[in-house]
């Protein structure tokens, strides 16, 4: 499969709404809006009875890049979203009275429990998406709602002998989804950090059979998931090409149902655990002549990984993954930048939720420190190094925070090396170092660990959460 063909000759095209000069008198400087009215109006009705795993089309010809021959004829015609291997839609063009608009329901990692919840994919104007991991064999994980009976500590592993990652209140609704053998300790999904932890089974009522959850082990999630369709992708469209206030730059947007923790997807070999919505682009910017993927976040939060290194996002956030001319990582994510959603004229209305309140751009205190990027080193078999690269405007940063979230051996001893900062002023102005040591119990060769950071100043100021990978030897 090709991946990413340029969009002139890619086959096919989807969701094309075609507008008749005769039907709709339009002045030149009034075609652009009129056109994205229409298009959305047409796409609103055609497509609001799309289902789970299918994608709803357009009309005139399309051709598609499909696994079995499918011909679509008419505006609104669905097809199953395990049949797609890669579609493209049509950038704007006022002169033909053509604007893209696609509608795709995901179920994505939702479990079969939830049939009428769905992951909202909406791709608009100049856009390509190619399916990349579906193998017509991914099956889902089984999942349980729970709810906690007291306070509980959430664990690294299964054992009161683990570290304590977060905590529990009394009646929190949470979804297990592993157990260990024995089946006393469970695997839940954690709201705040995107992540998961263990919890005593003894401190969860449980919606249905334990036994029916898959039996986990500790340790850090590997790269070889089995993706379901369109769970992991790769994705291009064109930047800053709106052609008017009422249009919005070529991109996709892609939400989740309410109430679900976080749904993983895969795109452009970026990992992202997504809790509600976000606003993609992905393509050559004219101005730095760099591929760029950004990710801006309209409401709730994401987390965002690439080479082992992960930074979260918060509503009215967004960062940039650096891209190779094929669409893969070239590097680590950037750091969060403020983002106004609410000047990006995005069809909303089309979304399952399309009531949401997008904010005003999150503007941290500039006083802050600021993690830029992590880079780590094995320095032999059970140790590593990690350069942790900030910056602080004051430069009165004082304490590096270290948390292990996850672990792929919990026989793993650690510890943390140099949380007192101890660098000059300039320094941490114009862009510091702080070095750790990641040491490993004898024998621990290949054990993988997930390690969480931040940095406080002597204000009280701390920095953006950063989550990076590392292994022993």
């Amino acid at each position: 499969m090709n991946r990413l063909l340029p969009l002139a000759i890619i086959l096919f095209s989807l969701l094309t709404f075609i507008v008749s000069h005769e039907t709709h008198a339009q002045t030149e400087d009034g075609e652009c809006p009129i056109l994205v009215e229409t298009a959305l109006e047409a796409a609103d009705l055609a497509c609001s009875d799309t289902a789970r795993n299918e994608a709803c089309y357009g009309n005139l010809v399309i051709d598609a890049e499909t696994r079995e021959p499918v011909t679509f004829e008419n505006t609104g015609d669905i097809m199953q979203i395990s049949n797609i291997n890669a579609m493209a839609l049509g950038a704007m063009n006022v002169a033909r009275n053509e604007w893209g608009v696609a509608l795709l329901r995901v179920q994505a990692n939702l479990p079969d429990t939830l049939p009428g919840q769905n992951v909202t994919f909406l791709l608009f104007s100049d856009v390509a998406i190619e399916d990349d991991g579906y193998t017509g064999e991914a099956t889902l994980p089984p999942v349980l709602n729970a709810t906690t009976i007291n306070n509980s500590n959430v664990r690294s592993g299964p054992g009161t002998e683990t570290f304590i990652i977060d905590s529990l209140s009394n009646g929190e609704a949470v979804v297990a989804n592993g157990r260990n053998a024995g089946g006393d300790w469970i695997r839940v999904e954690l709201a705040d950090s995107l992540a998961t932890g263990w919890v005593f089974a003894d401190l969860l009522t449980i919606d249905g059979d334990v036994t029916t959850l898959d039996v986990v082990e500790a340790g850090v999630a590997t790269t070889e998931t089995q993706f379901g369709p369109m769970q992991s992708f790769y994705f291009q469209s064109g930047i800053g090409d709106a052609q008017c206030n009422e249009a919005p730059d070529s991109g996709m947007i892609i939400q989740t149902p309410e109430g679900r923790v976080t749904v993983d997807l895969r795109i452009n070999g970026v990992d992202v655990q997504l809790g509600s919505t976000m606003y993609l682009t992905a393509g050559l910017n004219p101005e730095t002549g760099e591929i760029e993927f950004n990710i801006h976040m309209v409401e709730g939060t994401a987390r965002i990984e690439s080479e082992g290194v992960a930074q979260f996002l918060r509503a009215g956030q967004m960062l940039q993954v650096p891209m190779t001319s094929t669409y893969d990582p070239a590097g680590q994510p950037g750091v969060p930048m403020p983002y106004d959603g609410r000047t990006a004229s995005l069809p909303i209305r089309l979304l399952e939720r399309s009531t949401i309140e997008i904010p005003p751009a999150f503007e941290p205190n500039p006083n802050a420190p600021v993690i830029q990027r992590i880079e780590r080193t094995t320095l032999s078999t059970n140790s590593t190094q990690e350069d942790i690269f900030f910056t602080d405007i004051n430069g009165n940063a004082t304490t590096l925070n270290v948390s292990l979230i996850d672990i792929s051996n919990r026989n793993i001893a650690f510890q943390f090396e140099g949380s007192e900062i101890s660098i000059p002023i300039e320094e941490q102005q114009d862009g510091a170092i702080l070095s750790r040591e990641t040491i490993c119990t004898e024998g621990t060769s290949g054990v993988d660990a997930l390690f969480r950071i931040s940095i406080t100043d002597s204000e009280g100021l701390e920095s953006n959460i950063v989550e990076y990978r590392t292994t022993c030897g």
